[in-house]
């Protein structure tokens, strides 16, 4: 599937990816594919370090890889803001549309 996807797609194909345990094993099956894949990840802020540290391991492992680290328009800090301290503990489809899903849109155009 995947040697059909970058095949057919190329470099338009983008894999975001949250760096969980499934998503650092689909970064093992791409990089074997396309060594270079373009991956996305959704930088909220709000991630723990582990997380980071993983990117890092990542990145260090596949030097190839283009990661990419997506920012919402907003700090943290201006979203509360404008909308509240800890806006994803009373509004969280409201901070995900904020925090991931219109920077996933952007990193799709």
């Amino acid at each position: 599937v995947l040697h059909w996807a970058y095949s057919t797609y190329g470099d338009e194909l983008i894999y975001a990816c949250s760096f969980g345990v499934e998503g650092i094993l689909l970064i093992d099956l791409i990089s074997k594919v396309k060594p270079d894949a373009k991956i996305v990840f959704l930088e909220t802020g709000l991630h723990f370090k582990e997380t980071y540290e993983c990117i890092e391991r990542v990145q260090a492992k596949y030097p190839l890889l283009q990661i990419e680290k997506k920012l919402p328009s907003l700090t943290l800090d201006e979203q509360a803001e404008l909308h509240g301290n800890e806006l994803w503990k009373r509004e969280p489809n409201q901070c995900c549309q904020i925090r991931k899903i219109i920077p996933l849109q952007e990193a799709l155009k």
